[in-house]
């Protein structure tokens, strides 16, 4: 074979090989434009599928998000009626408790205070008892000592005076001694007033000796300064000498207004 038809044969059969490859090229094209025409149409099948399941879904969800809703509201109504109703009942119960507490309280409070008044009253009968006893001794007491006071004031009123006259008669010629004139005796102060004297030396400016000269004149108790007059004081005290002009009487007798109250 010469070489021409060769190159013709060679020729010929890259151009039958350039068809076959442009017909399996074309024919590939044809299969994938169909493949990918089928892939995009199952794809959107498949996407209108998705978005018809999601749609259900969706429109579910919002039936079960909206039931659940409902149920919830309910169930939180429910719970609310069941809530107030046991806070109703509880407070009704305390109030019921609280009531008879107080009512208790007041039952016990008032019997104890009537215990305690009663308590009250025996003590004070058997206090007023002792002090009326005590009151009653002391009165006696001062009764007893107020009566040996007048005595020994008496006593050592008579002894003084009979010291002055001796004292009265030492450097005096001595001659024959009078007769001694009969004992003046004193008029002693009744029981009432002895009993009921009170002790006037308390009083600022009344001593143990001017006490006794108002005994003498009749002066026992505070009431009897109270109603006297500083004049008739004055006069009680004359013989007292100069002293009697700085007695303050008026204070006495205010002071024994005082004691007295």
């Amino acid at each position: 074979m010469t070489l021409s038809d060769e190159i013709r044969k060679l020729t010929q059969n890259m151009l039958e090989g350039h068809e076959s490859r442009t017909a399996a090229v074309a024919g590939i094209r044809t299969s994938t434009a169909q493949e990918l025409a089928e892939f995009h149409a199952a794809h959107q099948a498949q996407a209108a599928e998705q978005r018809e399941r999601l749609s259900e879904y969706r429109d579910g969800l919002r039936r079960d998000t909206a039931t659940f809703l409902s149920d919830a509201a309910g169930a939180r109504q429910a719970m609310a009626t069941q809530q107030r109703e046991q806070r109703d009942e509880y407070r009704d119960g305390l109030r019921r408790d609280t009531a008879t507490f107080l009512s208790d309280a007041a039952g016990a409070r008032q019997a104890m205070a009537t215990e305690q008044r009663g308590r009250l009253a025996t003590e004070r009968e058997r206090l007023t008892s002792d002090v009326a006893a005590m009151r009653d001794r002391f009165q006696a007491e001062q009764s007893k000592v107020q009566a040996d006071l007048s005595k020994a004031r008496r006593v050592w009123s008579s002894f003084t005076g009979q010291m002055q006259q001796r004292r009265g008669r030492v450097g005096r010629p001595v001659a024959a001694p009078p007769p001694p004139p009969p004992p003046v005796k004193e008029a002693p102060p009744t029981e009432e007033a002895e009993a009921a004297a009170d002790d006037l030396t308390v009083i600022r400016g009344i001593g143990t000796a001017m006490q006794h000269r108002l005994n003498e004149a009749g002066f026992y108790t505070y009431a009897q300064l109270v109603k006297a007059t500083p004049k008739e004081l004055r006069q009680a005290l004359g013989e007292a000498g100069p002293r009697v002009t700085r007695v303050n009487v008026e204070e006495w007798i205010e002071r024994a207004r005082e004691l007295l109250e």
